[in-house]
């Protein structure tokens, strides 16, 4: 999707609350030269367009994949899965139907070629929904804080956060403020990271950690692992127990080989499954498409590395997903 702004307002208005820029985005000259102001991906910095404000004429032109359409369905499910909430009876088959529809929603976009054509299509219009739907309830000085901060970081931690949000739908998780709370906890998991320097020995020993192997835990520095764990804000103090018991988990072994909670494979929930494997599949490299791909693969059954993606997790979505093919094909015959 490529475009044009005839005023800085409408480059103001197309870009407000958003944390990111869903693309790249130019000022044109009078000679017609492109000076890029935004790039795609980056923490967006409004104050920017300040020294645009007094000139008389100005045009704009950004180059995004953008779907507003989807953009605007997803924000109007989410809408209608936050007033269920104020019902007074049939909650949960409400909750129920909204599900189903969801799940229906995400197999449309992210199966078969779907998928395969419209990769970053997907993650743009789904990532600046939920930033739009979940993003707005935070803390105004915890954003301010998510604006100035490494911005590979936050990076990170925000596409888990989305994709975290999708899967737990998938899993069954279906009330409103707990997506919300899931969101923020995944947004927070590497939290002690926001204001520090990330330097690229910290990268490297979280990288390591997150291999899960024996004979690489031994050059692992495990007080810079300690240096990302999650700091107790006040958004972390108003989470459930259920929340911050997630949250604790950060840290642990993809394997459930007992690091600081003493937690084993068997032991863990689907959705503390999920958690996990997304802290290991998350890198500070290729966000934030590897874990919008690996959503996709999942949900079309792609085959893993076991020793890279335990069985359990590869098959997390598999019957959710088979059923609604079930019904596909009983529809087409």
């Amino acid at each position: 999707m490529a475009g044009q702004f005839n005023h800085i307002s409408e480059l103001r208005k197309f870009l407000k609350g958003s944390l990111f820029s869903p693309g790249d985005f130019y000022w044109v000259k009078q000679n017609q030269k492109k000076i890029p102001i935004f790039k795609k991906g980056q923490i967006l910095d409004l104050s920017k367009l300040e020294r645009f404000e007094k000139l008389n004429s100005s045009q704009w032109e950004f180059d995004c994949e953008l779907d507003p359409g989807l953009e605007e369905e997803i924000n109007e499910r989410f809408l209608k899965l936050k007033n269920i909430e104020s019902l007074v009876s049939l909650k949960e088959k409400k909750r129920a139907q909204w599900r189903e529809s969801f799940l229906k929603l995400l197999y449309t976009k992210f199966h078969g070629q779907a998928f395969e054509v419209n990769q970053e299509l997907l993650q743009v219009s789904f990532s600046r929904a939920m930033e739009k739907e979940f993003l707005s309830s935070i803390d105004p000085h915890l954003r301010e804080i998510l604006k100035n901060s490494n911005d590979k970081v936050v990076k990170r931690c925000f596409h888990q956060a989305c994709i975290f949000v999708l899967g737990a739908v998938v899993l069954g998780y279906a009330h409103y403020h707990t997506l919300q709370e899931l969101f923020v906890m995944k947004l927070l998991s590497m939290s002690g990271l926001l204001e520090g320097v990330l330097s690229t020995q910290l990268i490297d020993d979280i990288a390591l950690f997150y291999q899960d192997k024996k004979e690489i835990d031994k050059k692992v520095r495990f007080e810079n692992i300690t240096k990302a764990k999650p700091l107790i804000t006040k958004e972390v103090r108003k989470m459930s127990s259920f929340v911050k018991n997630l949250l604790e988990l950060s840290f642990e072994k993809n394997s459930g080989v007992k690091t600081y909670l003493g937690t084993h494979a068997q032991e863990l929930s689907d959705i503390q499954v999920w958690s996990l494997c997304l802290d290991h599949i998350a890198d500070f490299k290729n966000e934030p498409f590897k874990v919008w791909s690996f959503f996709g693969q999942l949900i079309n059954g792609a085959q893993f590395n076991e020793e890279e993606i335990p069985q359990r997790q590869q098959l997390l979505f598999k019957e959710e997903f088979l059923e609604i093919e079930r019904r596909k094909e009983a529809i087409a015959s």
